[in-house]
């Protein structure tokens, strides 16, 4: 049997040398334009001159991008070199590549020019990736994570706009948090979680005029969620204020669920309206809490009263928000409505983040009615004066 070898080496001994030699060239380039706009204001005839020395430095560029290609054309010739070496050698086999493949998945970026304006496009894939942690906290443990089947994300920037949207088939994700702590500064327990999931889900959103005009779309097939918490709490940094008693769950799904939020202005002054739709949901929830009720998604700590309470299960429902913020303080009023089964729905809290109230009932045909102020991100603008 012939023996087979590959220089590999040497092809990508070429294809280093083509990016050093990339790297003069652009140098180059750049000298060039620098004599250029020197020789711009000392010689008379600057126009005809500078005109040859750009052209002779697009030249130049355009070698310095034939280097790349050249130079990107090279590595996956020896990418193919090993790949037909491995297995040729027994080292490889498709299955281990399908596995290579699956793990790490692809991107891949394109550049564009339209009217005169540079773009670019991104498109990556991932399959059957995941990851998770479990942290150790004081007292306890907390940990979370997620994961999908296959996940797609396409990104794209023209101009003002930016725009990007994720797919997932089969996702979900997970949370959660349990301590407990009996000493001079802090003494209370506390336990919490929550999971969501999806068959499938696509969430795309754009921007323009560096965001102040946005618009997110999400559909979903196949969803449920679930979340719980309670705690119980005399002190927390030998602060007594910090003493409450809490216990909330909830849970929920839908065969078909889809929104559509647009929203105009800055981040702290805007105006929104959003829409969104669910086909075969059901739900319930109840709880009751006041003094400390824990620590919110971002970590901030929550204090104050809430309660809710109801189930419901509908064919169809659908709610209209709309809201506005004015220097970070939100408001939000929701509009629902329900046909095709019976629930009833009672809830809300006021707390130092916000108010919170709902209220719903139907029989066949139903509705809901919410209001949210939300004051977590207010500041007060630095050009008006305080009271």
């Amino acid at each position: 049997m012939e023996e087979f070898s590959v220089r590999s080496s040497s092809v990508r001994q070429a294809s280093q040398y083509l990016d050093s030699f990339q790297g003069f060239l652009s140098d180059r380039s750049s000298e060039i334009d620098t004599i250029r706009r020197q020789l711009r204001g000392k010689i008379s005839q600057h126009e005809a001159i500078g005109s040859r020395l750009r052209t002779i430095a697009d030249t130049v560029d355009s070698l310095q991008d034939t280097m790349r290609m050249m130079g990107h054309c090279l590595e996956r010739v020896d990418y193919y070199y090993q790949r037909a070496e491995d297995r040729i050698t027994g080292q490889s086999n498709p299955f281990s590549e399908i596995m290579d493949l699956l793990s790490t998945g692809s991107e891949e970026k394109k550049v564009f020019s339209f009217f005169g304006m540079d773009g670019s496009i991104t498109n990556s894939q991932k399959f059957m990736n995941g990851e998770q942690h479990h942290d150790d906290i004081p007292g306890g443990k907390s940990g979370g994570g997620s994961g999908s089947v296959f996940t797609g994300n396409q990104s794209v920037k023209y101009g003002d706009f930016e725009g990007n949207s994720t797919e997932k088939t089969f996702s979900g994700e997970y949370n959660y948090y349990a301590y407990a702590q009996g000493n001079k500064d802090n003494f209370g327990a506390a336990i919490g979680g929550n999971t969501e999931g999806s068959v499938y889900n696509v969430n795309a959103e754009g921007s323009f005029l560096d965001g102040l005009f946005k618009n997110q779309t999400e559909i979903s097939f196949m969803t449920g969620a679930a979340a719980g918490r309670a705690g119980i709490h005399l002190f927390k940094n030998r602060d007594p204020r910090y003493s409450g008693i809490y216990a909330k769950g909830e849970a929920g799904g839908s065969v078909l669920h889809g929104s559509n939020r647009t929203q105009i202005g800055t981040e702290k002054n805007y105006r929104y309206y959003e829409v969104e739709g669910d086909l075969l949901t059901a739900g319930a929830q109840a709880g009751a809490g006041f003094g400390y009720l824990g620590t919110d998604s971002d970590g901030s700590e929550v204090y104050g009263l809430e309660f809710g309470a109801g189930a419901e299960a509908y064919l169809a429902k659908g709610t209209v928000h709309s809201g506005f913020s004015v220097f970070g303080i939100e408001v939000d009023i929701g509009v629902t409505g329900k046909v095709g089964g019976a629930g009833v729905d009672v809830g809300g809290g006021v707390t130092n983040q916000g108010i919170d109230l709902n209220a719903g009932l139907g029989l066949g045909f139903g509705g809901d009615l919410e209001l949210s102020v939300d004051w977590t991100k207010a500041s007060w603008p630095s050009w008006l004066p305080r009271p």
